[in-house]
C-alpha cells in the first residue's frame, strides 16, 4: 500500500514481532521494505522486550546499520511480566550490547 500511495508523508513501520511470524527471514524482510520505513519496533514474539525471547537481534541490527538507518527504534512491549523497569533496563542492555557488536564498537543508544 505504501508502494501505491508513494507519498513521503506515507511510510510503515518495521515490527520484528509481526516480521518474526512470516516466512522470510527478518532481515531479508526489511531489505525488502527499505526506502519504504520510517520507524522500527524492536519486539521479542513472545510479546515482551529484546532480549526476552528467541528472536536474535543481530540480523536484525546489522541490517538496519547495513541500510544507513538512523531513525528510531522503540522497544514495543505487550507482555509487562517481568515489570516495566526491568524489561525497560533489561531491553536497552540487550540492544545496545547487539549494536556494539553489529558495529565492532561500543555504541552510543
Amino acid at each position: 500500500m505504501v508502494r501505491a500511495i508513494n507519498h513521503p508523508a506515507i511510510q510503515m513501520m518495521v515490527d520484528v514481532k509481526s516480521m518474526s511470524s512470516e516466512s522470510v527471514p527478518i532481515a531479508e524482510n526489511i531489505k525488502a521494505c527499505h526506502g519504504w520505513f520510517h520507524h522500527v519496533h524492536a519486539n521479542d514474539a513472545n510479546a515482551q522486550g529484546p532480549g526476552f525471547g528467541q528472536i536474535d537481534f543481530h540480523p536484525v541490527l546489522h541490517t538496519l546499520r547495513e541500510l544507513g538507518y538512523t531513525g528510531y527504534v522503540s522497544v514495543e512491549v505487550f507482555d509487562f511480566t517481568p515489570g516495566a523497569e526491568v524489561t525497560a533496563r533489561r531491553s536497552l542492555d540487550y540492544l545496545k550490547s547487539v549494536l556494539s557488536k553489529v558495529s565492532g564498537s561500543e555504541s552510543t543508544v
